[in-house]
């Protein structure tokens, strides 16, 4: 008998630590919102990097993370970072679109450095995977535009539908100018 209340103490001490590990969890990703908020890519990576590595993985975190890669210019981070939490299961619509978002971009910047075909392949996919949901939408839809400009595989079909959704979701922004003086540039019009 008192080793089944042992064993009965043993286990409600491990749900104690599940519940005080997803309640730091929720406290660390709203530190790491708020920092992202205010634009400190740094901060969001050392914040993130600190609790990944303390409680694991966390597909919010590494998404963040990724993110704040991308403006820290840390592609190949941005990349494995992102890779990591689209192999999650039960991600939401928003959270893998940003995560394709943070895929594709970073990419599209490893192909504009070392030209691989392969790499404007798989970002023409993650982009798209990106202008489905979330907060970077218009980015996604711009970043294919200019893509399809990049290399003897563009589809002007493609870069006209994704022009037509920039401008659908952001009229008259910067975005649609950009995509706007690309289709110029490629003799092409909406």
């Amino acid at each position: 008998m008192l080793g089944v209340a042992l064993l009965l103490l043993a286990g409600l001490g491990t749900a104690g630590c599940g519940s005080g590990t997803e309640s730091e969890l929720r406290e660390v990703r709203a530190a790491a919102h708020a920092r992202f908020a205010a634009q400190d890519w740094s901060g969001v990576l050392a914040l993130a990097r600190g609790a990944l590595d303390r409680l694991g993985g966390d597909a919010e975190l590494e998404s963040l993370a990724a993110l704040a890669c991308l403006r820290l210019d840390r592609r190949s981070e941005a990349l494995t970072l992102a890779d990591t939490a689209l192999a999650r299961d039960g991600l939401s619509a928003e959270l893998q679109a940003h995560l394709s978002w943070a895929r594709g971009a970073a990419l599209m910047q490893r192909f504009r450095e070392l030209q691989s075909l392969d790499d404007w392949r798989l970002a023409n996919q993650a982009l798209e995977g990106g202008t489905l949901a979330g907060d970077y939408r218009v980015e996604s839809a711009t970043a294919l535009v200019a893509l399809q400009t990049m290399s003897g595989l563009g589809d002007t079909e493609r870069m006209l539908r994704f022009a037509r959704l920039v401008r659908e979701l952001a009229p008259a922004s910067e975005s649609d100018r950009q995509v706007t003086a690309l289709l110029e540039r490629q003799g092409v019009s909406r």
